[in-house]
């Protein structure tokens, strides 16, 4: 035992010579942040360090309140006197770490100090706590437990709760304050849920705290009246609480609390499930509505639904690529009740004008074999990220172009299209096959990276290759021929029209036929695959003709008028 004894003196010594060794960083750098609980005989720590601490070794101890920095640095006192535990681990690549302490049942009901310490920090960082002996935990939660119920009166459990407080480590302040008298029921009622268990009293008193953050998250947030109330609610609780509240953060980090604010406020909730479910389903909301592109709008939508509300897509909505294109056309969207309805709306609107996915309506012919598609030019850059910023700062060449400057910014936004290191999108120019089929599939959302394709003027090595393919296998584009597409080749004014209509009508897009029909004044010339795909495109209000009433279905489209086009179509 004796030398148990000296072996256990000389690790803790070596431990402390390592903790308080010179440190490299400035006495000025951050320290990290640090938040610890003590639950039962164990207390929880996390911290998060400074940057470039990645790696470091990390110890941690537990001592007494009367502990000093003039002790941990050697200077006054036996620190090993006033040390009740002590361990170490590693930062991982996050800089957090993530621990906990074991205290011995010898260790007294009070307020104590975790000591963290690295050889890179300035100094040791410590970090209050109180410690209840366990014992005393396990006669506060069975008083909890013995606590009577008679219907609706909770006082019995109430006297409980607020004589053995600190022993079941909560606070009281908010729950005894009079504005809140009128949920206080609520959260009496979720913490008699918990059963005593003296064998099991750690996860007892866990499942308490979490219940009683919960309730008092939940009710806190039913009487608030501002976004900052809310949001306090939240950050006095999270600590308690068992719920996940990642994504609210990551909200609040983009500005969003206002739309959740706004999907909570009046409400209540059953218990605190309810309200998780509830708050979940409003941080989405606030997401979807900001969403930059349908696709962002899509991948929020089969991360949330069915985990925290169900929305029921029709069967008969074969493409939720074309479904998501027709809900990215609104930004408000209330509740799950909203969208179910619109998805209806878009269900409903399906098999009949345009947008079915049989033949074309009039002359019943179709957009046929001839010049199919056009693309906005790739770029050798990579994709911008989904951050706005105004399309003329990204491109210098659009003064020319002002009616299509706010379509060429929705196709940045929603990453159709990337910015060139010259500034230049060269909007008088023409656009090709290949670009524009690139630019189409991109902004639907259909990229299949396993979908293929035939022709002798594609290689699987050229950079088109992989749109052209899903482009075929969608049925939204032809080649020129059964064994050409035609790459390089510039489109006409007409084939443009008539690739976007065969998009809409194979992805189940519904065309609006809002505007009425035009009566150009060159519509002889235009070609017979092309015309009810122009009709249906100028009644949608996605095409136009000249001042002059023609529509030059036989010029080359350029690059500002195919950008147009696909805006109007896709967003």
């Amino acid at each position: 035992m004796k030398r148990n004894k000296t072996v256990s003196i000389l690790l803790i010594l070596s431990m402390l010579a390592a903790c308080f060794a010179c440190p490299v960083f400035a006495a000025d750098e951050a320290l990290p942040e640090v938040s610890v609980r003590a639950i039962g005989e164990k207390v929880e720590f996390s911290a998060t360090f400074p940057d470039g601490l990645e790696g470091d070794a990390v110890n941690y101890m537990i001592v007494t309140k009367d502990t000093t920095q003039e002790m941990l640095d050697g200077k006054e006192g036996d620190l090993l006197a006033h040390i009740k535990a002590l361990d170490s681990g590693v930062l991982d690549s996050s800089k957090s770490i993530t621990a906990t302490i074991r205290l011995s049942a010898a260790v007294e009901t009070g307020t104590y100090k975790l000591v963290l310490s690295s050889v890179s920090l300035p100094q040791a960082v410590m970090k209050e706590f109180d410690f209840v002996q366990p014992q005393e935990i396990k006669d506060a939660l069975k008083a909890v437990n013995d606590a009577q119920v008679t219907g609706n009166d909770y006082s019995a459990v109430e006297t409980a709760v607020t004589e053995n407080a600190s022993s079941l480590g909560i606070d009281l302040t908010d729950f005894s304050a009079s504005s809140f008298s009128a949920k206080k029921n609520d959260v009496l009622r979720q913490i008699k849920s918990v059963t005593y268990d003296p064998e099991n009293y750690n996860a007892e008193i866990v499942k308490l705290q979490a219940l009683f953050g919960g309730a008092m998250m939940q009710g806190l947030v039913e009487l608030s009246s501002s976004v900052s109330e809310m949001d306090s609610a939240v950050s006095d609780y999270r600590l308690y609480v068992s719920f996940d509240l990642t994504t609210y953060d990551q909200a609040k980090e983009k500005g969003l609390l206002d739309g959740i604010y706004n999907s909570l406020k009046g409400k209540t909730f059953d218990d605190t499930d309810d309200f998780y479910n509830e708050l979940m389903t409003a941080v989405f909301f606030a997401e979807f509505n900001a969403a930059g592109s349908k696709k962002a709008m899509r991948d929020l939508f089969e991360e949330y639904n069915g985990k925290y509300f169900t929305i029921t897509i029709p069967a008969k909505v074969k493409s939720k690529d074309a479904l998501f294109t027709y809900l990215s056309k609104r930004d408000d969207y209330k509740d799950a009740k909203d969208l179910q309805n619109e998805i209806n709306k878009y269900a409903d609107s399906l098999g009949s004008g345009s947008g079915s996915n049989g033949g074309s309506s009039g002359s019943g012919s179709r957009p046929g074999p001839g010049p199919d598609d056009i693309v906005i030019r790739p770029t050798a850059t990579p994709m911008p990220t989904n951050t706005p910023n105004d399309i003329g700062n990204v491109f210098h060449d659009l003064d020319s172009v002002a009616w299509a400057k706010e379509s060429i910014q929705k196709l940045y936004d929603n990453q159709v299209i990337a910015e060139d290191p010259s500034k230049r999108f060269r909007p008088e120019d023409s656009i090709t096959r290949e670009e524009f089929v690139k630019m189409l599939v991109v902004s639907l959302d259909i990229l299949d990276e396993n979908a293929q394709c035939s022709f002798d003027d594609v290689s699987e090595a050229d950079w088109f290759y992989p749109y052209i393919a899903s482009a075929v296998s969608k049925g939204v584009v032809k080649g020129v021929s059964d064994t050409s597409f035609g790459v390089g080749q510039n489109v006409t004014r007409q084939d443009i029209a008539a690739l976007v209509y065969r998009a809409a009508e194979n992805l189940n897009v519904a065309l609006e036929q809002n505007n009425p029909e035009k009566d150009f004044s060159d519509k002889a010339d235009i070609s017979d695959y092309a015309v009810e795909a122009i009709r249906a495109m100028t009644k949608a209000g996605i095409v136009n003709g000249y001042e002059d009433n023609t529509f030059q279905p036989h010029h080359t489209a350029t690059r500002a008028e195919a950008a147009v086009m696909i805006a109007k179509f896709a967003f």
